[in-house]
């Protein structure tokens, strides 16, 4: 195991392996990592708070069952902390209440209550990811990681906090895998690389046997584990290829399955794939720009956006608005200015209203569908995809135009 090279002073039990919060937190203390906490557990009030070299980026709280959201860039280094709402979370196939995510990429432990994540900067590697289930205070816990009277640490955090410790090189993969199908007394089923994987709640997991593209018999969910925690255990098996049937048999033998495709649009993070993607008859896109939309744009991207019947006249426009939607190759509407953009078109029977603002015309990116939100709100170009033969969005993501092109879906239905 690598030492954490940032923490000189921790000689005991190393970062990784330490369960007492307080002891972690003195550890943390004064250091040069990046540490992102959140904590949102049912009847609580829910916490966002980043720390950088004893800085504090951000520290919010708000009312029990409320957002809260901040996104960031701290030296090269791109931040997206969110808290969900109960509609959201009931929402959610994961249930997922909170989201620390660094460059794109989902690290929280996904726990009830508090959740960590320690980025080494020097590194560019997250070294830890840990969770808390104690009820914990970021405004006590903040000046304790900024290195305040680090000595007070056992009496700022409790007695009995006692942190879970998840996996740094594979995360867990219903954090960032795409969601395949689930089963009120199954599994929750999601596809990350060449593997599905299965969590199956401790309760069933004695009771029911996978099933996979060539598990006929089916397989018992310990037989193929690689990782449990207090949600049950993730077991994984072969992902072969476009579809495939997946599902479980019951405590009776009945078989509970149903064919699912193995590449959906939620899953794609590159952004010319992406956009070839989305020439599809039976798309609806969507488009919102926020602060900056053209950038890190180039011809080829011009190109793509010609399928969708755009043209896209935004490219070498810094921070200008931009408003777009395509139904099935065809344009809709095209807006682009210096000022704010707010527009309602119809579309395929929807009712469609966007909002876009270039970095001097305020910081407001909406994209609503017959009254519902569904952008994600995030510098760069946010894209929403509805598809008009399932009736439903089947995705929401914003490419950061500004800098990397980077993927970030705030939204926990269409996280990788």
């Amino acid at each position: 195991m690598r030492p954490f090279s940032l923490l000189p002073a921790a000689k005991s039990a190393p970062l990784r392996e330490e369960q007492d919060l307080a002891a972690y937190v003195q550890k943390l203390a004064r250091s040069e990592a990046l540490i992102l906490a959140a904590v949102n557990a049912p009847g609580q009030k829910p916490g966002l708070l980043a720390v950088r070299d004893g800085r504090i980026l951000t520290l919010q709280h708000g009312e029990p069952g409320t957002a809260l959201h901040f996104d960031g860039e701290e030296d090269g280094v791109y931040l997206d902390l969110n808290t969900y709402d109960e509609a959201t979370t009931a929402q959610s196939r994961t249930r997922a209440r909170l989201s620390l995510r660094v460059n794109g990429l989902e690290y929280a432990c996904a726990q009830q209550g508090a959740n960590f994540v320690v980025f080494d900067p020097a590194c560019g590697e997250v070294l830890d990811r840990a969770a808390c289930a104690a009820s914990i205070s970021l405004d006590e816990l903040a000046p304790l990681l900024a290195g305040a009277q680090p000595g007070k640490a056992r009496r700022g955090v409790g007695e009995t906090s006692k942190l879970l410790h998840c996996p740094v090189d594979h995360r867990v993969p219903v954090e960032k895998g795409a969601f395949l199908a689930s089963w009120p007394g199954g599994p929750y089923v999601a596809r990350s690389g060449d593997r599905l994987y299965f969590q199956t709640a401790w309760e069933q997991v004695f009771k029911i046997r996978l099933l996979g593209a060539s598990e006929s018999a089916g397989a018992a969910p310990l037989d193929c584990a690689v990782s449990a925690g207090f949600d049950g255990v993730i077991s994984a098996l072969p992902a072969q290829g476009p579809s495939a049937d997946v599902g479980f048999i019951d405590a009776q033998g009945q078989k509970h399955a149903q064919s699912v495709d193995l590449t959906p649009l939620f899953l794609e993070t590159d952004f010319c794939r992406y956009l070839r993607r989305l020439a599809d008859p039976d798309y609806v896109v969507l488009i919102s720009v926020l602060d900056e939309g053209a950038r890190r744009l180039t011809e080829t991207h011009r190109k793509l956006f010609a399928p969708l019947g755009l043209d896209l006249a935004l490219s070498g426009k810094r921070r200008w608005s931009y408003a777009a939607v395509s139904d099935g190759g065809k344009k809709v509407c095209e807006e682009c200015t210096p000022g704010r953009i707010d527009t309602a078109v119809d579309a395929a029977g929807l009712k469609i209203k966007l909002i876009s603002t270039g970095m001097e015309a305020g910081s407001e990116s909406s994209i609503r569908i017959d009254g519902v939100e569904y952008s994600a709100q995030s510098l760069g170009m946010n894209i929403v995809v509805y598809d008009k033969k399932r009736r439903r969005v089947v995705d929401s993501v914003a490419f950061n135009t500004y800098a990397d092109l980077s993927a970030s879906r705030k939204n926990p239905a269409f996280k990788r």
